[in-house]
């Protein structure tokens, strides 16, 4: 990519020309400091570079090495854990190195290292009772939830590393004082516990997967897009959901009256003698089933749908 011209303010408050390999390098750093296996490429450590040298240049503004480095670790964080890691250290190490206390910053990073490996380690094998009795809605014995709860570690530590929370309130959780509920998405851009609005998507439509989604037409169908719905937002957010059903109704009256016309054709077509009073019975005892039969496929998918965040 191009140089474009912009300063970049310094930790003194003095300015320097902007340089996107000064980037490049403390992303190559970070890549050199992993496993093999953990490692990206060449072309994707540019691709992160061009990405945050592009949103540096939309916001046509100067930015200085504190916001240039949050940008490259969130945009790290979207190709790689172990690596987004990894440059959270050579950060943290960096700022302690410019304290000139070295053999310090080694020692520490060595034992927070160790204990958030441990921390990780103990999800997995199930040894963690704070994990067990973190959340209510999530089973900590499943891989995908002990998976999610292993990164939650590592946002714990960009929390104190960002200073989201300050230290006592930090001390009085640590002590049990004080409970901060999912502390570990703190650090994450998702929703929590929201209310779906099934009344506005009913009426105006949803978009799924970039799909448009239109009204429903028949109470099955409303049924199902709001299982649906309901799987996508869970994907994105964490914690419950509430949603009013009674906008599910809405739709038996059509559903009636395409069941009338249905139904009306087939006496028709096999030249059945039929009154108005045996065809609305009989439209009624199909309608009863039809809604038995879409709230138990809503009642199934919902007890049974399950994803990392609960």
């Amino acid at each position: 990519m191009d140089e474009f011209k912009s300063n970049v303010i310094k930790r003194s408050g003095q300015e320097e020309l902007f340089k996107s390999s000064k980037i490049r390098n403390a992303i190559a750093k970070a890549n050199n400091a992993i496993d093999d296996l953990f490692k990206i490429s060449d072309e994707t450590i540019d691709t992160i570079t061009d990405n945050v040298v592009e949103k540096i240049k939309s916001c046509n503004r100067q930015f200085n090495v504190e916001e240039i480095q949050d940008l490259v670790e969130k945009e790290i964080s979207t190709y790689s854990w172990e690596l987004a890691k990894a440059f959270t250290i050579y950060r943290y190490t960096h700022a302690l190195q410019r304290d000139g206390n070295t053999a310090a910053v080694n020692a520490e990073l060595a034992a927070k290292y160790k204990a958030l490996m441990e921390r990780a380690w103990n999800i997995y094998e199930c040894t963690s009772e704070d994990i067990q009795q973190e959340n209510a809605n999530k089973n900590a014995y499943l891989l995908s939830t002990q998976a999610d709860y292993a990164a939650c570690e590592l946002d714990k530590e960009l929390l104190d590393y960002k200073e989201v929370f300050s230290k006592d309130v930090l001390e009085a959780n640590a002590e049990k004082i004080i409970k901060i509920h999912d502390m570990g998405y703190s650090a994450r851009r998702l929703f929590n516990c929201c209310l779906i609005n099934l009344d506005d998507i009913f009426k105006n439509g949803t978009v799924i997967n970039g799909v448009f989604i239109e009204t429903p037409k028949s109470f099955d169908v409303a049924c199902t897009v709001a299982t649906q719905i309901e799987s996508h937002i869970a994907s994105g957010q964490y914690g419950g959901q509430t949603v009013n059903l009674w906008h599910i109704a809405q739709f038996v009256k059509p559903t009636r009256e395409k069941f009338i016309k249905r139904t009306r054709k087939r006496y028709e077509d096999i030249g059945m003698t039929y009154t108005e009073e045996q065809l609305l019975a009989d439209v009624e005892m199909q309608l009863k089933q039809h809604i038995d039969d879409g709230i138990q496929l809503l009642q199934y998918q919902v007890l049974t749908h399950m994803t990392t965040n609960g």
